[in-house]
């Protein structure tokens, strides 16, 4: 027996393998979403998707963050026939609505307190997966930002007026202990968190609870938002954009815009027509209608764009190569 080969077999770590025989340095099963600009925020490409680790959303209130999400989580449940979703809840806010198209027998929901049961209760759920036997899970932890510490709480009801030193260090405690075990257990997380404007001379939107959630998550998207009016002026809906601050397949600071209408949800081809005129497969011969540069002869109204629209732009142009240059890393 070769002296790697001991190296090998004497290691008490179960996963210890030759490098080139390791399994975790194989391509992980991405969950890819029917909207293709929430695919270019995860993956940098129209076919993208989340693998597992950390996504963490952060932004100022109301700005969908809970329901991106959701989304994730939606796509997770198709993905994974048997694959579960553990919510950990600190703020019981979200509408029941939002939840109408997962499969609600296959979500754990645990509220949680303080963060402290959050770092206990998610050690020990991880314990429970199984990947050879094919568990499959997703957490949602909704949400970092409202969530306080033991210490916190035990200084409120003493009536103590003093700042909780204690919190990023739990925080990054959380994140310590979920992130090995997502990789080798395979898990999926989504994490919600509040952001806040720094007060350096140039001021940037960051997401709170110190660098450690930062540091160990794999992507870190930064919502901002603006109103979207109809023609005749009543608000409609309203149009986000993904900010990707982090990732470890997109290019920094990438912005993807997501519409959502309150009558249709999310627009499933968000983004995309911006992004089809900026790349040249889609022109303007007025400034009222869009053609596609291999059939210029014929128009469309922006209201007139359907699915066969896009369909064609996305399978039979080279379009999907122009994003996945523009969006990822090399």
């Amino acid at each position: 027996m070769s002296f790697k080969d001991r190296l090998v077999k004497s290691s008490s770590v179960q996963e210890t393998a030759l490098l080139e025989q390791s399994t975790l340095w194989d391509d992980k099963q991405m969950v890819v979403t029917d909207t293709p600009s929430l695919n270019i925020a995860l993956g940098g490409a129209l076919d993208g998707g989340m693998t597992p680790g950390i996504v963490q959303i952060a932004g100022d209130s109301k700005m969908f963050k809970s329901k991106f999400a959701i989304e994730l989580a939606r796509n997770f449940q198709n993905c994974f026939p048997e694959g579960i979703v553990l919510i950990y809840d600190s703020e019981f806010g979200t509408p029941r609505p939002y939840f109408n198209d997962l499969d609600k027998s296959r979500i754990v929901h645990t509220p949680i307190v303080n963060l402290e049961k959050l770092r206990s209760d998610i050690a020990i759920q991880l314990d429970q997966v199984d990947v050879k036997a094919g568990d499959k899970l997703f957490i949602i932890i909704d949400s970092l930002g409202n969530i306080p510490t033991i210490k916190e709480l035990t200084d409120a009801k003493n009536e103590k007026e003093v700042a909780d030193m204690t919190r990023a260090k739990v925080i990054k405690s959380v994140f310590r202990i979920m992130g090995p075990q997502l990789v080798l257990k395979e898990v999926y997380v989504v994490v919600v968190n509040h952001s806040y404007q720094t007060m350096d001379m140039f001021p940037q939107e960051v997401a709170s609870g110190g660098r450690g959630s930062i540091y160990n998550s794999n992507t870190l998207w930064m919502i901002t938002s603006s109103k979207n009016r109809d023609s005749e002026k009543d608000l409609v809906g309203f149009d986000f954009t993904i900010n990707v601050k982090k990732s470890r397949k997109v290019k920094q600071d990438a912005k993807i815009p997501i519409t959502v209408s309150f009558e249709d949800g999310i627009d499933k081809w968000s983004g995309l027509l911006d992004l089809a005129v900026e790349s040249g497969h889609v022109i303007r011969p007025t400034k009222q209608t869009y053609a596609l540069a291999i059939k210029p002869e014929i128009t469309f109204k922006k209201k007139e764009l359907d699915n066969d629209f896009y369909n064609y732009l996305l399978k039979e142009t080279d379009f999907g190569i122009w994003v996945k240059n523009e969006f990822t890393m090399q």
